[in-house]
């Protein structure tokens, strides 16, 4: 599975769009992935690999990145703030490949699974909600994220 998150670095005046992922393998070799990276993104070499500690802790650390409120730094111009919300326009931040992606016909629910949930609001709305810091969007957005409450730090890796 892979999440694209994209940040701002206001002194270079550059986007930094990256993945996180989540992969099903064995073994990555850092140094080869590195050299392949730069490659494909012309320029940055930068990768990180790690073992997956506790598959118990995947569900919290990818889901800190599908709930996360993209942020800019306070003294960005109001057209970079343009450029972010035209960016995450109808945009799949999550994807899902190989043994995380159902094959065809195959159930991709559980019998059990809960058939009373009622919509709240989209997304999107939801997000702007908490960047403005409104109570009630914030106590969805945690009861959402029931592994962790919502806070501006990063969270570790898996």
């Amino acid at each position: 599975m892979a999440i694209l998150e994209v940040t701002y670095n206001s002194q270079r005046k550059q986007w930094h769009p990256h993945l996180h992922c989540v992969l099903d393998a064995s073994f990555l070799d850092q140094k080869k992935l590195s050299k392949q990276w730069l490659q494909v993104t012309l320029g940055s070499k930068i990768v990180d690999v790690r073992a997956i500690k506790s598959f118990e802790s995947v569900p919290a650390y990818l889901t800190k990145y599908l709930l996360k409120v993209p942020a800019l730094p306070l003294d960005c111009p109001p057209h970079v703030e343009d450029e972010l919300y035209g960016l995450y326009h109808r945009l799949r931040i999550a994807r899902f490949h190989g043994t995380m992606k159902p094959r065809p016909g195959e159930e991709i629910y559980r019998p059990d699974y809960p058939e009373d949930w009622e919509p709240v609001t989209p997304l999107h709305a939801l997000l702007c909600r908490v960047a403005m810091n409104e109570p009630e969007a914030i106590r969805i957005l945690n009861r959402l994220n029931a592994f962790r409450t919502y806070t501006d730090a990063m969270p570790a890796a898996p």
